[in-house]
């Protein structure tokens, strides 16, 4: 670590793949994904993180670092896009079997494309570096709970690409877009935030704000509920910055996001079981089973091969001798590169089964690889998503990742 003060880069990965926020002052059924993540947001879950896990850390350590962070910072956005999904919830207004629909609308991100965050004018000491590194691994979530996140601090932004940055117009192939992010002059000031109540008699019940307390008297600390009771027509402390982001932000392909797993695994305990679930209006027939089976190493062997082709750097070695287009994965094809049938059961297995209320249907297919599956492999695995059975009339149906392992069943989000 350096002696001398530093620069702040932050990068965040969003480890399930997804960022679920919503643009402040926006109801979340409006479908209006936060993207970039706020610096409001994020100065916040700094602080939770702080009062939650790190509470022996000073006021003034944490304010001392937090200080430097106030200024609108710069990002590298990757690609990204935005995707929803619909629950029924309980409500409860007409009664205990009421419902209502909510959209869970959320920024889909690949798991190893972090967010970087750039603040080139901040300066950290030695001891100040530290206290935000710790604070960055300790921080879990950002946004909604299903946000699974690792933030760490970079040591080199010679090389970032900034590509969304505070600006009052926007040029070629960009957008503007409002950030909510910390006021520089007010967010540490205490004016609008309420004093505690005298106590008047023995509560019954537990009023949330006797716990807001417990967070120094900062308007960044300020909790929602107080900010809509009092009805004030701008969050204290805060401000609406203009950003520019490139026009294409929210619109990458698909496909290029689900190629990256989920779940990751170390070189030494590689997966060796991948689970898929069968989605079709009817689902094949158990007398099906071989067909099955094939249909489903062949389409792995296909998205191998065209996974390979958009990534020919991490793919040389499985290209096939002579051929500079072709591409196999031993594994998958019970074969090498020359042809020759692997030896001692190295190949994959694939095990179509019945597991739903009809036995007659196939319901789930299983992968088994006794050596475990490459990194290239899984992504192919990550990427299938329909399967052609031929021979049988009703031949598409859909195929939903079920569960990964590596001597155990793990369930896939």
């Amino acid at each position: 670590m350096l002696g001398h003060p530093m620069a702040i880069l932050i990068k965040i990965s969003f480890l399930s793949g997804r960022y679920h926020a919503t643009v402040w002052g926006r109801h979340v059924n409006e479908r209006v994904a936060e993207w970039p993540p706020s610096p409001w947001r994020f100065l916040r879950a700094l602080v939770a993180t702080w009062r939650r896990k790190c509470p022996e850390l000073g006021e003034s350590e944490v304010r001392r670092v937090l200080e430097q962070l106030v200024q609108p910072p710069r990002f590298h956005l990757p690609p990204a896009r935005v995707a929803h999904v619909r629950y029924y919830l309980p409500w409860e207004k007409k009664g205990p079997q009421d419902r209502t629909l909510v959209f869970d609308t959320f920024v889909v991100v690949a798991p190893d494309q972090a967010v970087s965050m750039y603040w080139p004018e901040a300066r950290l000491e030695q001891s100040d570096h530290a206290i935000l590194e710790r604070l960055l691994a300790n921080l879990t979530t950002l946004g909604r709970a299903e946000s699974w996140v690792q933030a760490a601090l970079a040591p080199d932004a010679d090389s970032l690409d900034c590509n969304c940055y505070p600006a009052q117009q926007a040029g070629a192939n960009q957008e503007l877009v409002a950030v909510f992010c910390p006021d520089p002059d007010t967010a540490f000031a205490s004016t609008h935030y309420p004093l505690p109540q005298a106590r008047k008699g023995r509560r019954k019940t537990v009023d949330p704000k006797d716990y807001l307390f417990d967070c120094p008297r900062w308007h960044l600390c300020l909790d929602t509920q107080i900010f809509q009771q009092q009805r004030w027509p701008n969050m204290p402390g805060a401000r609406w910055q203009w950003y520019v982001r490139p026009a294409e932000a929210l619109a990458a392909p698909a496909r290029e996001l689900a190629m990256i797993p989920a779940i990751q695994r170390t070189p030494d305990r590689p997966a060796t079981v991948a689970r898929f679930l069968l989605d079709a209006a009817v689902l094949p027939s158990v007398t099906d089973v071989v067909r099955v089976a094939e249909s489903c190493r062949r389409a792995l062997m296909s998205q191998f091969a065209h996974w390979c082709r958009r990534h020919p750097e991490r793919a040389h070695h499985y290209r096939r001798p002579g051929q500079e287009d072709a591409y196999s994965s031993p594994t998958f094809s019970g074969k090498d590169h020359t042809g020759t049938a692997l030896k001692n059961h190295l190949h994959a297995y694939y095990l179509p089964t019945a597991e739903g209320t009809d036995p007659r249907r196939i319901t789930h297919i299983t992968v088994f690889a006794r050596a475990g599956f490459s990194a290239e492999e899984v992504a192919a695995l990550s990427g299938l998503r329909v399967l052609a059975v031929p021979g049988w009339s009703k031949n598409t149906c859909a195929v939903n990742r079920s569960a990964w392992a590596k001597r155990k069943i793990l369930r896939w989000r």
